[in-house]
């Protein structure tokens, strides 16, 4: 197949958006009785949350390293954390993957206090 390459600057009919009127708008995506309707599968139109198990393939959010600290996170137990503990379970819970240790660190240095005895406190 030969296609022609035209050089230069394409020719555009309005040569501008400034010259295209409503009226042809209005008609372009007007959607009327006989316009196409899409219709989902009823399994389709019903909202699903992520699966848990999707969560694994990302970093953990800061919102999810606060539910840690803060003892709310369903595999929270009833402690608080240091930060190599909270590194340790960020990483078990991402099953290993690279970055966590960091992306931990980074949050925790922004957003947590160590109290005196290295347990981490989240700041209001």
């Amino acid at each position: 197949m030969l296609v022609e390459r035209k050089l230069g600057r394409p020719v555009w009919s309005p040569a501008s958006v400034d010259q295209v009127d409503a009226a042809s708008l209005e008609a372009f995506f007007k959607t009327g009785t006989n316009s196409p309707q899409l219709m989902l599968p009823e399994a389709l139109r019903i909202s699903h949350s992520a699966p848990p198990s999707f969560l694994r393939y990302g970093l953990p959010s800061e919102d999810e390293l606060r539910a840690l600290v803060e003892g709310r996170h369903a595999s929270s137990g009833s402690g608080a954390l240091t930060l190599q503990e909270l590194i340790t379970k960020a990483e078990g819970l991402r099953g290993g993957k690279r970055g966590v240790a960091g992306k931990v660190q980074e949050v925790v240095s922004r957003r947590c206090a160590v109290d005196r005895d290295g347990y981490l406190q989240w700041k209001q």
